[in-house]
């Protein structure tokens, strides 16, 4: 019974190898982690509520009432105050000016 032993690879094939499969195990990470590298415009406090999306996909329809260099405090329509990290915010939108329409939130919540 005669043993097969494999063809040992180049050199060159070794090297690039070693390039590429750092980019092929990183590259379904990096639509994230070029979404969390983008700095959110975020808007100055006052009674405008806004759709915002955090980076765990939840959306909020709050109002921004205080803003730091690490926070920003929102009030959400119903009431409740948080406190959230900017790093965590990844979209906000106008959904309704103080001087605008009622809010009509059916069908989004």
């Amino acid at each position: 019974m005669t043993k097969r032993f494999l063809p040992m690879p180049s050199i060159s094939y070794l090297r690039a190898l070693v390039f590429i499969a750092p980019v092929l195990v990183a590259s379904p990470l990096l639509p994230d982690a070029i979404r969390a590298q983008a700095a959110v415009d975020i808007p100055d406090p006052g009674e405008t509520v806004y759709e915002i999306q955090l980076g765990d996909g939840s959306v909020l329809f709050a109002s921004i009432v205080e803003l730091d260099e690490e926070q920003v405090v929102l009030v959400t329509v119903s009431g409740v105050r948080l406190e959230v990290d900017r790093s965590q915010l990844r979209e906000i939108a106008c959904l309704f000016h103080s001087w605008g329409s009622p809010l009509d939130l059916r069908g989004r919540v």
